[in-house]
Parts: structure tokens; C-alpha cells; sequence
């Protein structure tokens, strides 16, 4: 597939993107992709081409055999037959595509990955009877965009208590990853947006990256990509994610949801800043707002600092008399801390980075993302030292 025709691809993604975030009725025209697909099939669809690149294991006082099989050269793939319940599990990535690794894995790159794995693996796949009868356990639902935004100023700006469904389970200059706080296995949830370029520059990639036809290339592709992903390891969540009944291989690869919205709008569900806004709809009362997070929430705090502002004699009784309403309703939201502005931009960014795409030069850019809050825009909400 040639630029043009991927660029295209991605403009009719996230155009329905756009699209679905005013009106979750419209359909969604693109299938979704994935980075990672974990396959249940039958042992027959597999001939083991050199058994002694395979590990035997054996169960003491049991007659019955597994194989294991592993290579991470030049792509990751992993390997489970058991001939005792005629089950064979296979893990593989999106590098199985080689030249084709920026497309990702989906209806029109699955056989793609088949093929090279029988070229380059100690198996060969039956790749008709795997894409009829094979059911998928486990994925990593994939999207990179292209920004011009580095994702450290998001990262570094970020400053979150957990809410009662999500918390940030790490973060550093390169990478977010969102948690979901259930306490039920099966139920997890885990969605990391990092930058793409810096994943693919460590040194463990080389390998990959020496195995396809242009290395620089590859590497310029990712150079400003932002990838979402979100890590769905059950069967429980691929149904629920995806909105299907049936996990099979062709169902999920023509799943016409796309989970990485509507996870991620589910991770900014909850935040108190929508309704503080109210409160503070204009900017005296947003200055007061802010004096009140500087004194810790703390009436005492701010007579102490408005004290020390009037002139002498004069009483802070008139000027402490406007601050009440607003530290009454901050006393009954336990919970709030000013950081949960940080909370709301990061949320308008990132799907902003998901749905506003256009083509510049045959790559995705994005548009308009720091015109998402007209009182939180880029310019005006990092520090300089930030930057």
C-alpha cells in the first residue's frame, strides 16, 4: 500500500472518529487495528518445520506433550501447542509485517503476518483453516497519530489524583499509562499512549529495524507519532471493548467500535472540572479560585494573605465575604485539588489527537488542538520552563 493510500486510510478513520464523539449513532467506516493478537486454533493448522528449535515440555506423571516455540528475530512470536487437548496458542505483533509494520494488523494485513511467519519461523500456519477457525484471547488495540506536539509536555503538565475508575498507573516524558481500578482479573483494563519514535530507537529494536527493506524510513514514519494502545487480556473485555458476542479472529478484526475513544473518554468521566466550571464562569472568580488552591483550601490561610495585601487599619471582613461561597462548595468536594484542570486539557488534547487529522505532504498532522478549551489553550497553560 503506498503513503497516499495509508494517509487516505487514517483521514477516513479519524474523520469518523470526529464524528462519533458528537453522535454515537454514526457507524464507524474503518475497521479497527491492532498492534498485537494473542490466537487460540487447533494443533493441526500447525507443522513444526524444526523441532529442535522447540521446547519439549513434560509433566512428571503425565504421559502428555507440549511444545513451546519463541523467537524475538526479527519480529516476536510466541508459540504454545499441546497435543493432549489438541489447543494451539500463538502470540504475535504487528512487526510481523515487516515493511509493512506502520499499517498494523487488520482485515487487510492479517495474512500478511501469516506469510511471514511461515517464511521466517521453525512452523508453518494453515492460513486459510487459522482465519476460519481461530479465536482471539487477548490484543493490544492500536492508533498512531501524528503530532507536533511532544507527548513529555503532556506527561510533565499532568498532575492527577486517581478518580473512582482510572488512575495513572506510570508516567514519565514519553509515556501515560491509564488503569483501571477493578480489582477483578478479567475486567483489567490498561491504556498507554507513548511516543513511538522513542520506543522504536532503543537499541532492541535495531534487529527489527535491520530486517526491513529501509530502516530510515521506518524510522521516520514513527518519528512524529504519538501510538494509543489499549490492552485488552481476556476474552471478557475484547466482548465488551469491541462489541462483539463472538471473540473469533474475523469478528474482531471487523469490529466497527473503536475502543480507544471510548476508553478514553471513560478515563476523563468523573472529573470535577466541568462542574467547578460553573462556579467560576468568570475570570475574577477564577483568580479567586486559584488564591484559594495557593492558601491550601484553607480559609485561615487566605484572611492571613489578604491581610497582608490591604492598607493599614483596613478591615479583610468585606473582601473575605466574597471568597466564602466558593470555599464552602470546595469543602464539600473533599476530593478536589486545583491539579484536575491538568485533568480536562490532557482529555480535549488526546482526543483531539485521536479525531482532528488531516494530510500534509502524505502524513497525518494535527489541527486546531490547542483551540479545544478556549481558557486552558496551549499558549497560556505551560509554564515557560515546561516547554
Amino acid at each position: 500500500m503506498t503513503n497516499q493510500n495509508l494517509s487516505s486510510s487514517y483521514i477516513d478513520y479519524h474523520v469518523t472518529n470526529l464524528q462519533k464523539c458528537t453522535s454515537a449513532s454514526l457507524p464507524h467506516s474503518r475497521p479497527v487495528t491492532f498492534d498485537r493478537l494473542r490466537l487460540m486454533t487447533s494443533v493441526s493448522y500447525i507443522d513444526v518445520k524444526n523441532p529442535d528449535e522447540f521446547e519439549k515440555i513434560e509433566q512428571p506423571g503425565k504421559e502428555s506433550l507440549s511444545l513451546r516455540y519463541e523467537t524475538t528475530h526479527p519480529f516476536h512470536v510466541w508459540l504454545h501447542l499441546n497435543y493432549d487437548t489438541g489447543k494451539a496458542v500463538m502470540d504475535f505483533s504487528g512487526k510481523t509485517l515487516l515493511d509493512d509494520y506502520p499499517l498494523l494488523i487488520s482485515t487487510d494485513t492479517i495474512q500478511t503476518c501469516f506469510e511471514n511467519i511461515n517464511r521466517l519461523c521453525a512452523f508453518n500456519i494453515d492460513i486459510e483453516a487459522v482465519l476460519q477457525d481461530s479465536t482471539v484471547v487477548q490484543c493490544d488495540v492500536t492508533s498512531d497519530v501524528a503530532s507536533t506536539t511532544p507527548l513529555r509536555q503532556l506527561a510533565s503538565s499532568l498532575m492527577l489524583k486517581n478518580n473512582k475508575k482510572w488512575c495513572i498507573a506510570e508516567k514519565n516524558d514519553h509515556l501515560l499509562a491509564f488503569q483501571n481500578t477493578v480489582s477483578t482479573k478479567r475486567r483489567k483494563m490498561r491504556l498507554i499512549v507513548y511516543d513511538k519514535w522513542y520506543d522504536m530507537d532503543k537499541a532492541a529494536r535495531a534487529i527489527f529495524l535491520n530486517s526491513v527493506t529501509d530502516p530510515d524510513k521506518m524510522t521516520e514514519y514513527f518519528n512524529d507519532k504519538i501510538r494509543f494502545e489499549l490492552k485488552l487480556n481476556s476474552v471478557d473485555r475484547l466482548r465488551h471493548c469491541l462489541k462483539i458476542e463472538s471473540t473469533s479472529l474475523f469478528d474482531v478484526l471487523y469490529s466497527q467500535t473503536d475502543p480507544i475513544a471510548t476508553v478514553l473518554d471513560e478515563v476523563m468521566e468523573g472529573n470535577i472540572y466541568s462542574s467547578l466550571r460553573k462556579q467560576c464562569p468568570t475570570m475574577k472568580s477564577l483568580l479567586q479560585l486559584l488564591l484559594i488552591a495557593f492558601c491550601n483550601y484553607e480559609a485561615t490561610n487566605v484572611e492571613t494573605v489578604i491581610r497582608d495585601y490591604l492598607p493599614p487599619k483596613s478591615s479583610p471582613t468585606r473582601q473575605l465575604e466574597k471568597f466564602k461561597p466558593m470555599l464552602s462548595e470546595l469543602n464539600k468536594m473533599q476530593s478536589f485539588s486545583i491539579d484536575s484542570y491538568s485533568f480536562d486539557f490532557l482529555r480535549s488534547h488526546l482526543m483531539s489527537m485521536l479525531a482532528a487529522c488531516t494530510v500534509n505532504d502524505d502524513t497525518l498532522t494535527l489541527n486546531g488542538i490547542y483551540k479545544t478549551n478556549k481558557n486552558l489553550s496551549h499558549e497560556n497553560y505551560y509554564e515557560p520552563e515546561s516547554l
